[in-house]
């Protein structure tokens, strides 16, 4: 009993230790429970404020942003020349959408206040009862509209913009205001969960199954840390086996962050376009690559793809580092991680620059042919009009002297070899315009210039066709001479064929003005006539050989007076211009360069 008396006490004393341990441990439980409700509370609230934040972002860029885009692209059409109705017409309706939209009342969460939503209302209303009815106006009828109406709705558009522009800037003040109140929300969060973390660990510290717990997670982990370690060494592996694919390819590959910026390159593309990894890394491939040939609409579609996460397929130019351009086929695709977060972008690159090439020959080929088969096809018709009028002529007078050679007088017969002279000189100057023509290529090793004084060789052939006074020709010539350094045959050919054509294609008695001056170094010759002039969608094709007019009608010619005219004005360094009016008349201008002083006959 004496041993056994002081071991009673310990009983109750143990009872107590257990019960302790008991409460302990139940205590431990319930504030895990409690912290963990707590902790799922706040982060739920702070989740729910971050998805707040992001609807924020996303609406203002969706309705705010674009109303304000599309009163740009609205002012920028106004300020145009050639604005038509229906773009008008278009871009108003995208604005008043884009208004609407940004005055929905689901704005107020997006703006953030009140105030800032009163103001998307006023917005509104200016757009409704201000500005669109000055855009309906205009857009009635584009081209009457005076520039005060262009210039007052481009005045209240840039002001509706302006008001748009504030309107965002304000509702980023408040997403960052928001944003500040769910981080300072966070912080409270985060020091509230620091505080009871320490109080459960000093409590869990006297308990001992927390050992046991710290072993078992530590078990767990290190067979997780295994187990991830497994993975990361097969996705090296694999990774390895890319790089080597990729690093070999001859087609160029880059490998871009969620941004756009360059994060790795393979060697092809560091042989194609001269820039190393370390100098293209970091930069947008656009922004290293791209220059002033580089199709915007391309451009502008490649981007769109790129900030959408989505994948696309091009063909663009680009540039090397010394500048030297050269054409790609470009296939980009996104990379997301298990999440669905995207986290790169890998694009396959391959140089088409050979077939872009053969594809411009082969299409400079076939316009070449098709203008061959055109020119072609001019000669056949002219030289079968132009034949068939004299031919005609000649066999029928033939024909008619045979049959009528005993009834006819002297001077009828005289009449008739007339005609059939005049026949054969018209065939005679269509085989030499052909010729002539033809022999354009070598007509430079002809070439002899020598001083000319454009006067005399003027009234020279304006006296030969005055000798046939069907037309006045009426001449403005100075009384210095003007003299040019070019070869006198070519000259008269010139001037001749422009005199010809302008008694040819105008009705007598209507003058012809022959006008002969110098202006800055440059002598001036311009034949005016007041004929059937040239149809304006036909002036394009005035040189070119065997072209006539389709207004021209029966009158006789072989479409290569103008041709020849050009070319030997090209040999003598001038040039020819015309101006003209259909059925009023043609000015013709040629200028060319006057003789050096010591060129020029004392």
């Amino acid at each position: 009993m004496t041993n056994g008396a002081p071991g009673l006490p310990r009983q109750p004393r143990s009872i107590w230790v257990s019960f302790a341990l008991g409460a302990l441990a139940v205590t431990v439980l319930v504030s895990t429970i409690l912290l963990a409700a707590l902790i799922l509370v706040q982060m739920q609230d702070l989740s729910q404020g971050v998805e707040r934040s992001q609807n924020i972002v996303n609406s203002n860029m969706r309705a705010l942003s674009q109303a304000q885009r599309e009163i740009l692209r609205l002012t920028g059409l106004l300020e145009r020349d050639d604005a038509t109705a229906e773009q008008i017409s278009l871009l108003r309706g995208f604005v008043g959408q884009r208004v609407q939209e940004a005055s929905l009342p689901y704005q107020v969460f997006t703006l953030g206040s009140e105030r800032l939503y009163e103001i998307s209302l006023e917005l509104r209303d200016r757009w409704q009862a201000e500005v669109e009815p000055l855009i309906t106006q205009i857009m009635a009828s584009p081209a009457a509209a005076s520039r005060e109406q262009y210039a007052a709705a481009i005045q209240q558009l840039q002001a509706l913009e302006l008001g748009y522009n504030r309107l965002v800037a304000d509702g980023e003040i408040n997403r960052r205001l928001q944003g500040a109140a769910l981080n300072e929300a966070a912080n409270n969060t985060l020091e509230t969960t620091r505080r009871v973390i320490t109080v459960l660990g000093l409590s869990a510290v006297a308990f001992v199954c927390l050992a046991a717990v710290a072993a078992f997670n530590t078990a767990r982990l290190t067979a997780q840390r295994e187990a991830a370690t497994k993975a990361l060494v097969e996705a090296n592996r694999n990774l390895q086996t890319l790089s080597a694919v990729a690093s070999r390819t001859r087609n160029m590959v880059v490998v871009a962050d969620a941004n756009g910026n360059i994060e790795w390159v393979n060697n092809a593309f560091v042989t194609s376009t001269g820039y190393t990894l370390e100098e293209a890394k970091g930069k947008r491939p656009g922004d290293l690559l791209q220059g002033k040939e580089s199709d915007p609409e391309t451009i502008r579609y490649m981007n769109e793809r790129l900030m959408a996460g989505q994948g696309f397929e091009a063909e663009i130019i680009n540039y090397t580092k010394g500048g030297q351009t050269y054409w790609i086929a470009i296939e980009v695709q996104p990379i997301v991680n298990e999440a669905g977060t995207l986290t790169n972008f890998v694009a396959m690159e391959t140089d088409i620059t050979f077939r872009k090439q053969t594809e411009t020959a082969l299409r400079a080929a076939l316009e070449q042919e098709r203008e061959a088969r055109e020119l072609k096809s001019r000669f056949v018709s002219m030289t079968s009009h132009e034949l068939r009028t004299p031919l005609t002529t000649i066999l029928t007078l033939s024909d008619f002297l045979k049959m009528a050679d005993s009834s006819l007088t002297p001077e009828q017969r005289a009449e008739r070899l007339d005609k059939i002279e005049l026949a054969a000189r018209q065939i005679s100057a269509l085989v030499d315009d052909v010729l002539h023509y033809d022999r354009t290529d070598t007509i430079w090793l002809q070439f002899s210039p020598q001083p000319v004084d454009l006067i005399e060789l003027v009234r020279g052939l304006i006296s030969e066709l005055s000798a046939e006074p069907r037309h006045r020709y009426v001449c403005h010539l100075p009384e210095q001479p003007i003299v040019v350094m070019g070869d006198r045959p070519m000259l008269r050919q010139i001037v001749l064929n422009l005199l010809t054509n302008a008694a040819k294609y105008s009705t007598p008695p209507q003058p012809i003005d022959v006008e002969l001056s110098s202006d800055g170094g440059m002598a001036v010759l311009r034949v005016r006539d007041r004929g059937i002039g040239i149809p304006v969608i036909e002036r394009k094709h005035v040189f070119e050989p065997f072209f006539r007019g389709a207004n021209t009608g029966g009158i006789s010619g072989t479409g290569l007076g103008l041709a020849i005219t050009r070319n030997a004005i090209d040999l003598h360094q001038g040039e020819i211009s015309f101006e003209s009016e259909e059925g009023q008349g043609t000015i013709f201008t040629v200028r060319l360069p006057l003789a050096a002083a010591q060129d020029t006959p004392a």
